[in-house]
Formats: structure tokens, C-alpha cells, sequence
């Protein structure tokens, strides 16, 4: 009987460990992403500014629309827009849509 006693308790102290373990892990991640979110916010702002320079034509010859670059402005300030709009374009391209 103490034997089982002693491996419940070793189950119990693992599974505590882990937990406490999963809890710093998750501190550090969130930690991670409010340190990092002024250079996501600098990253997207800038990759907006490039798309919105292009003009109609360079925006057709990458399937995209103005109204399209225009739509990014909707996303949070640190969603990447590009990634926005290459789903757009790859979509576009997967049902044959030309513009």
C-alpha cells in the first residue's frame, strides 16, 4: 500500500510540475507578444504604406484591387496587410478571377 501511495504522489507532483511549467510558458509567450507588438505595428504600417503607393496597374498585375489595399485599413494595427491580401490574390487566382 505505500507504494501506491508514493506513485500517486509522484503523478500528483508531475502533473503540478507540468502545470506550473504550461503556466510559465504561456507567461513568456504573452510576455513575448506584448514586447514585440511596437514592431509588428512599425512592420504592417510600413508594408501598407508600399501597397498603397503602387498604382492601379502594378496593383492588377498582383491581383489585387485599390479597393482591396483600401480594405486593410479595417485590421488590427498589428495584422500584417500583405498576408490580408495575398490570400485575396490567391483566391482570386484559385476561381480564375481576372482583373
Amino acid at each position: 500500500m505505500t507504494a501506491q501511495v508514493s506513485a500517486c504522489n509522484n503523478s500528483v507532483t508531475l502533473s503540478i510540475t507540468l502545470t506550473k511549467t504550461a503556466v510559465w510558458v504561456k507567461a513568456v509567450a504573452l510576455a513575448k507578444h506584448v514586447l514585440f507588438w511596437p514592431g509588428r505595428v512599425i512592420t504592417a504600417r510600413h508594408h501598407a504604406a508600399v501597397l498603397n503607393r503602387l498604382d492601379e496597374r502594378e496593383l492588377r498585375d498582383i491581383g489585387l484591387t485599390r479597393q482591396d489595399v483600401l480594405s486593410t485599413r479595417a485590421l488590427d494595427l498589428d495584422e500584417d496587410p500583405s498576408t490580408h491580401l495575398a490570400r485575396i490574390a490567391a483566391e482570386r487566382q484559385v476561381h480564375g478571377i481576372r482583373l
